[in-house]
Formats: structure tokens, C-alpha cells, sequence
């Protein structure tokens, strides 16, 4: 096999391999989304609530939302919900879209300056797909509401292809003035777009604004409206550390910087996070002062311009988000949901790094360093891909872990209006908001429909019991005015416990059954049940003990009524009765 073959066929292999990682983004948010608004998503109920009473104004769109004015991604998720009565599953596949066309538009840009069957321009693409689709947002992409930390890369790779394109002067300026309004008011770090693309199209523009100004005075009035309207009763929210805790703590600043910059390939570690924050930030110091020393090459400039204009989105959006967030601690920039703003850092270096290390080539004395070169390039995308994935496996038991917590927490929000004292909002929101989940409910937006009644028999699943979902194992006075109750679940999904265990007590000759406790901790480990286990016989434990997660709760007795137990799945909102120990 010639040397040409084999590229060819490497090369045929790496363009088969580029979608994966986004495929296999859109099969996380498939299996582990959940139909239940998480954090901020809450803010939006009032505005859902005015849509639905008509009474939604132009001035609700555009008010701030924390520091950023969300208007275009509103109407999006009034739209979706409208659509699927708010299921934000919905806004999660739109995130997955957008960041797809944004790799499409990236393909574009690359395929514009070096043809896109080349070895290298499909290894290039690859690399920008495992970027973009990494595990490691894995909160951007279970939260519907994050879709807004996509838009500013989106909206920039869509001006830098307009600026590549042939359109008419005038054509260019309008697509960039729309895209770049639509970022400024989808989330707060969009309006940089305006700053990045601007100088691109005076650039690009140059001989034909020299003849028409009025151009260029067109794009700055535009971009300084913008501007103004954003800032228009603007209030700094005031939970958050102000700008100057980055001047008195130099270190921690730059340590969250260089933490913020790496983090996609830190594997959650802030050690691994700031050490691989300060490589990147190095070779971009290199690409800097090899872009200065051929800042009067228009060719080399006009190569690199997109690369250097991602980039610097990412590199800017690290300087905000660190002077405006350095106050609540080196940590916050873990958090998964930055892993976005570090993405441009990235995949400008995936283009920008190949053309520096050709100009290095260019200025060398030797004239048969090309394999060299290649053999530096091919270090370098193994071991991208080796961290990449180190980094992004440490992350993947989140997700699973994201779909159990909000599945647990969607079920004790079903039943809250009528326990309205557990503790039902811990993992979608910072304390109880029972009015928003009923106002939902009353529009038609929470699924399954909250309790109104304490009995079990419009959630109870046909036939029953269910040995293979669990069992109630325990159920004894401990006093006069407590019974403990004890047992086991495991659901057929995943599998996993049940999502809550709701209690019953039948009274003979009595047709209701009610709930008479909803048990906020469904998910203990096995060895908190082992005791009462220990003394079952082996036919009564139908799943591997390893599978089972235990529940415990103290209730109330009553007299000459029979205590049940059921097993609560909140995706089928459905309640499977458990088998008693007690009766085998």
C-alpha cells in the first residue's frame, strides 16, 4: 500500500469518525433529559403566565435576566413551549442543533482555505467536533435554559462566513448587524461579537470604505445602539462579587482565569485545569507575536482572521467571566457549564498552531524538515484526543447522576401540594418554590399532572404487586406514635431506584387508599437495609443485591388498617405496589 493510499483511506476513516461525538451528545440528551425546569429556568414561569393570559408586553422580553437581556431566546422557548407544553427536552435538541450548525459553519471557514479531503482538514474537523460536542458542558446540555451560551460562537462563525463570502457590501453589513443584535440580546457575553466583528469587516471592507465611509458609520451607529439599549436600565444583580475582588486578589484571578481556560481538558481537577489553562494561554502568546510579526502579509492574516476571531471570543469571555465571578472562588470555574466559553480558545488553536509551525518551517534553513513537521502535528492530535478523552470520561457519571436527581426531585414536586413540607426543590432549585410548580400545573406545563388528593388510585399502576420493583420489608412500632417502615426499590429504567415511595394505608371495606407519606430518600445504599434482608429467604430478593437502593421512613399508625408501599416512577407517573415481606 502506497503512502497515498493510506492517507486516503486515514482520511476516509477520520471523516467517518467526525460525527460521533456529536451523535453521541445527542443520545446523552435523549436518554438522560428530564422534563422539569432546572434553576433559572424557574424565572421564566411569570413570563409563561403573562403568554398564556395575553398579557405579555415588548418590555417583559427585553428585561434583564442577571446580567443578560435573553430576548431572542425567549420567544424561542415561548415557541418550544407553545409547541410541547414546555418540555424542555425540546430546548436541549435546539442546543444540539445550534452547536451543529456552528461546526457546519467551522467546516465552512476551514473549507474555504484548504480543501476538506485533506488528511489534516478532516483531523482539524474532528478535533473541533469533539470540542464543541464534549461530555464535559454536560450541564449545557441537560439544561434547556444553557442554549444561550451557544448563541455568541454561533452568531460569530455565521459573520465571520459573511465576511468570507461574495455578497454585496451592503448585503454583509446587514447579515452581520442582525446576527450580532441576535447575540447581544441572547446572553451577556454575545454583545462581544460586535467588538470581534466590526474590526474583521473594516478589514475585509477597507478599499470599498475608503470610497464609501458611511458604511463603516453605519455599522458603529448600529453596533452603539445596540449598545445603549442593553445598558438601558441596567442593574448589576446584587448577589453577585463585584469587578474589583479581581484587583485586590491578582493570584486568585489568574488562577481562576487559567482554571476557566483549561477546563475542558482538566478532568474536573483544579490543578490539571490551571496547569493546561497555562499551556493554552502560551501558545497563544506565540500565535500573538507571530500574527505581529506578519501583521503586513494580508495573505497570512486573511488565513488566520476567523481562527484569531474565535478565539479571542474565548480568551475575552475567560477575562469577564473571571472579573465578574472571582468572587465566589477559584472552584466556580469547574463548573461544567463553562466548558462552552473555553471551546473557542481550542479550536482557534487547532487552526492557528498548523500555520505557526509552517511559518516556522518557512523561516528555517533546512529544506527537508516537512516530515518533521508532520510528525510534531501527529503527536499532537493523538495526544488531543488521549486528554480529551481522559478528561471527558470523568465526566460522563454526571449525567446519570443529573437524570436521577431531577427525576427524584420531579416526583416529590407531583405530589408537594399535598405535602407541602418536604423537601421537594433540592436539586432544580436553591429552596421551595411551590407556587411556580402549581401555576405550571394550572397552564398545563407540568407532567404528570400534581396531586390535588391524597388518594392512590389515579397514579397506581394496573395488577400488582411487583417483586421485581422492590419490597416492603419493615414495617413495626418503634413507640406508640411511630412505625418504621423499611425496603427496597429498583425501577426497570437504568436501573435505578424509585424516583420517591409514597406510603398507603387501606382500610378494609374502604375504597379509597390514601398516601399518607411521600419519602423524600428513596436511594440509600443497600447496607442500610442489610439487617431485615439478612432474613429473607433467596426467592424473595429477585434483583442482585448491588441493584437495590433501600428507603426508610417513620409514619404515623392507624388502627385496623393495612400499610402499603409503592414504588413512584416519575416518568411514567405511574405507582407500582411493592410486595409485603411480611405476607411471604
Amino acid at each position: 500500500m502506497g503512502e497515498n493510499d493510506l492517507k486516503k483511506r486515514l482520511t476516509l476513516l477520520v471523516q467517518i469518525l467526525s460525527p460521533f461525538p456529536g451523535l453521541f451528545i445527542l443520545f446523552l440528551i435523549w436518554r438522560y433529559g428530564v422534563q422539569i425546569p432546572v434553576i433559572d429556568q424557574w424565572d421564566l414561569v411569570p413570563m409563561f403566565l403573562q403568554n398564556h393570559h395575553g398579557e405579555l408586553t415588548l418590555h417583559d422580553l427585553l428585561s434583564q435576566a442577571n446580567e443578560s437581556r435573553l430576548f431572542f431566546p425567549k420567544l424561542l422557548f415561548l415557541a418550544l413551549a407553545q409547541w410541547t407544553d414546555w418540555n424542555q427536552k425540546a430546548e436541549m435538541l435546539c442546543s444540539w442543533a445550534l452547536v451543529t450548525a456552528t461546526a457546519g459553519l467551522i467546516w465552512k471557514l476551514q473549507s474555504r482555505r484548504k480543501p476538506y479531503n485533506t488528511l489534516r482538514s478532516t483531523c482539524q474537523f474532528l478535533l473541533v467536533n469533539l470540542i464543541l460536542f464534549s461530555p464535559v458542558g454536560r450541564q449545557n446540555w441537560l439544561w434547556g435554559i444553557q442554549l444561550i451560551v451557544f448563541v455568541p460562537l454561533a452568531c460569530l462563525c455565521f459573520n465571520l462566513v459573511v465576511l468570507d463570502s461574495h455578497h454585496r457590501v451592503w448585503t454583509k453589513l446587514l447579515l452581520i448587524c442582525l446576527s450580532s443584535t441576535v447575540s447581544t440580546f441572547s446572553y451577556a457575553n454575545g454583545m462581544l461579537v460586535w467588538g470581534i466583528t466590526a474590526p474583521a469587516y473594516l478589514w475585509h471592507n477597507r478599499p470599498a470604505l475608503e470610497k464609501q465611509p458611511f458604511r463603516a458609520i453605519f455599522l458603529l451607529m448600529f453596533m452603539t445602539f445596540n449598545v445603549w439599549l442593553y445598558f438601558h436600565d441596567y442593574v448589576k444583580p446584587p448577589y453577585h462579587p463585584s469587578f474589583s475582588a479581581a484587583l485586590f486578589h491578582p493570584l486568585e484571578a489568574l488562577q481562576y482565569f487559567f482554571a476557566f481556560t483549561g477546563l475542558l481538558f482538566s478532568a474536573g481537577l483544579k490543578s490539571s485545569a490551571i496547569l493546561t489553562g497555562v499551556v493554552i494561554f502560551s501558545l497563544w502568546v506565540m500565535v500573538g507575536v507571530m500574527v505581529a510579526a506578519d501583521r503586513r502579509n494580508r495573505s497570512i492574516i486573511k488565513t488566520a482572521l476567523p481562527w484569531l476571531a474565535i478565539g479571542i471570543l474565548g480568551l475575552s469571555s475567560a477575562v469577564i467571566t473571571t472579573l465578574g465571578r472571582v468572587g465566589f472562588g477559584v472552584n466556580q470555574a469547574l463548573s461544567s457549564r463553562y466548558a462552552a466559553f473555553g471551546a473557542p480558545v481550542f479550536i482557534g488553536l487547532i487552526y492557528l498552531v498548523p500555520i505557526m509551525l509552517e511559518r516556522l518551517h518557512q523561516y528555517s534553513p533546512s529544506t527537508d524538515n516537512r516530515p518533521w513537521l508532520n510528525r510534531i502535528l501527529s503527536v499532537m492530535f493523538i495526544m488531543f484526543i488521549l486528554v480529551h478523552i481522559s478528561s471527558a470520561r470523568s465526566f460522563l457519571p454526571g449525567f446519570r447522576q443529573n437524570w436521577q436527581d431531577r427525576l427524584k426531585s420531579k416526583a416529590l414536586i407531583t405530589f408537594s401540594g399535598v405535602f407541602p413540607n418536604i423537601d421537594a426543590f433540592r436539586y432544580v432549585y436553591p429552596h421551595p418554590i411551590n407556587s411556580r410548580a402549581k401555576e405550571l400545573d394550572a397552564i398545563g406545563y407540568w407532567h404528570p399532572k400534581m396531586a390535588v388528593s391524597r388518594d392512590i388510585t389515579p397514579w397506581a399502576a394496573p395488577g400488582g404487586p411487583y417483586p421485581e420493583r422492590g419490597a416492603l420489608l419493615v414495617a413495626q412500632p418503634v413507640n406508640a406514635r411511630q412505625i418504621l417502615c423499611i425496603g427496597w426499590t429498583r425501577l426497570q429504567q437504568g436501573p435505578r431506584a424509585a424516583d420517591t415511595v409514597l406510603l398507603t394505608y387501606r382500610l378494609k371495606g374502604m375504597p379509597a387508599e390514601e398516601i399518607v407519606a411521600v419519602v423524600e430518600h428513596a436511594d440509600l445504599p443497600p447496607a442500610a437495609i442489610l439487617p431485615p434482608m439478612a432474613i429473607l429467604p433467596p426467592s424473595f430478593l429477585p434483583v442482585p443485591y448491588t441493584e437495590m437502593r433501600g428507603f426508610r421512613a417513620l409514619i404515623l399508625p392507624m388502627n385496623g388498617a393495612e400499610l402499603r408501599a409503592w414504588a413512584f416512577d416519575a416518568i411514567t407517573g405511574k405507582a407500582y405496589l411493592l410486595p409485603n415481606a411480611k405476607e411471604n
